[in-house]
């Protein structure tokens, strides 16, 4: 029975609710509740869809009474507050999803459910897992990111072997995930999660370098603020990439990154200096075996103490590199410079082939892009913002506006000629 999308302010009558029926799509509709004594003989029921169906805040007890085969159900995006407890006797259930029920604070014991393998509880107002969490060993995907602060304990996760994506609410102190919590997870192919220290995190990226390993997307953070700024200024989609993102902690120690990695973030929440400034801007140090090759975009945000962003060495290993943003940063004073410690000469070009995007946003201190020539075949836009008019061999930007540099078919746009002054240097 498909009846999705259509505006409908109940569910169906009882006499539509067929014996035989094996799947019931009512998603994104406008029904508002399920009254009591509403509870279709569904035998054979296996999948049940009432997502998005944003007013409904009420469900009777007994409807889901006579469904013993339903393996599939989906109540995410709706308005229930709490979940019902006939729920718990849904022996079938293999996939339970109630993302992003912002109103929902209650899970009855999910310990009867020894089937369930993908159990989705991001986005709720739920602040304590559900109870027999850690006796459901043949979970494959679990998510419990979210904006709110759910609380649960990190022991039961070795027990789930067979964990294949694992997403934890990344507020360290809610969820102290350790690295020896996800040493025996072999199966893992997707994980979020936060750590609170650089010990436990290099643990983690050194034990997801085994070459029996099947990771394949991953979002590991260093992570001391809300949730809902990191997601404002990083969306992420766990399925899509492979990030790291450093944000408002003093690594002190060396960082480890994984060999793969395809974006690195670094920043620093100017609320958090108020907060404790101690865990001001940062620069995080990585270890000198740390292989960048394979990195698309480089974020640094509101990292107040940096005063270049890479040296030549490091460029000259970000050949993919296809995206830079650097804003906020009040320090910073080269994009790309010398290493003092260093005894080798700089080269005085460089090509960054697959480079796309540079966008640099109030840098006060910034005089200097690299003091050199660099070539960027693939370049479509460079944007500087509220910068100190940074030297380059043919550009010069005023300061406090902006530059816009657009990939035409006859060469490079710049947006207005009066920002530009074209140097006569060859």
């Amino acid at each position: 029975m498909a009846k999705s999308d259509i505006d409908l302010i109940e569910i169906p009558k009882d006499d539509e609710w067929h014996e035989n029926l094996h799947k019931v799509f009512l998603r994104g509709n406008k029904i508002q509740k399920i009254v009591d004594g509403t509870s279709p003989k569904c035998s054979k029921l296996s999948t049940l869809l009432l997502d998005r169906n944003y007013h409904l805040k009420w469900i009777a007890d007994d409807f889901f009474n006579n469904m013993p085969s339903l393996k599939v159900l989906d109540l995410s995006e709706s308005g229930i507050e709490r979940l019902l407890e006939s729920v718990s006797n849904l022996e079938c259930l293999s996939t339970l999803l109630i993302s992003g029920c912002s109103k929902l604070s209650y899970v009855p014991s999910l310990i009867k459910l020894q089937r369930l393998i993908s159990l989705d509880l991001s986005y709720t107002l739920i602040t304590e897992a559900p109870c027999g969490l850690e006796l459901l060993v043949n979970h494959r995907r679990l998510n419990f990111d979210s904006k709110f602060y759910l609380e649960m304990s990190a022991s039961g996760i070795p027990k789930m072997t067979n964990l294949q994506s694992l997403v934890l609410n990344r507020i360290p102190k809610l969820v102290d995930v350790r690295a020896k919590d996800l040493q025996g997870l072999r199966k893992l192919e997707v994980i979020s999660a936060n750590f609170s220290d650089t010990e436990d995190f290099n643990a983690c990226v050194m034990s997801f370098q085994d070459k029996d390993r099947t990771l394949k997307n991953y979002y590991l953070s260093s992570v001391m603020l809300l949730n809902d700024y990191v997601d404002e200024f990083f969306p992420w989609d766990a399925y899509s990439l492979k990030r790291v993102i450093f944000c408002g902690i003093d690594m002190g120690n060396i960082a480890m990154l994984p060999g793969d990695i395809n974006e690195l973030i670094i920043t620093v929440y100017h609320y958090l200096e108020d907060l404790n400034p101690i865990a001001g801007p940062f620069a995080p140090s990585f270890h000198k075996c740390t292989p960048f090759s394979h990195l698309i975009k480089l974020i640094i945000h509101e990292s107040g103490r940096m005063r270049i962003l890479m040296t030549w060495e490091l460029l000259s290993m970000l050949q993919n590199l296809e995206d830079i943003f650097v804003k906020y940063c009040k320090s910073m004073e080269e994009i790309v410079g010398e290493d003092c410690s260093s005894d080798i000469i700089p080269p005085t070009i460089i090509t960054l082939p697959k480079l796309r995007f540079v966008d640099l946003y109030e840098l006060p201190k910034l005089n200097s892009v690299f003091r050199g020539t660099m070539f960027y075949p693939s370049l479509e836009s460079f944007h500087a913002i509220y910068c100190k008019k940074p030297s380059h061999p043919l550009i010069e930007i005023k300061e406090g506006e902006e530059l816009s540099m657009k990939k035409t078919k006859t060469g490079y746009c710049w947006s207005s000629d009066d920002q530009v002054h074209i140097s006569s240097k060859s």
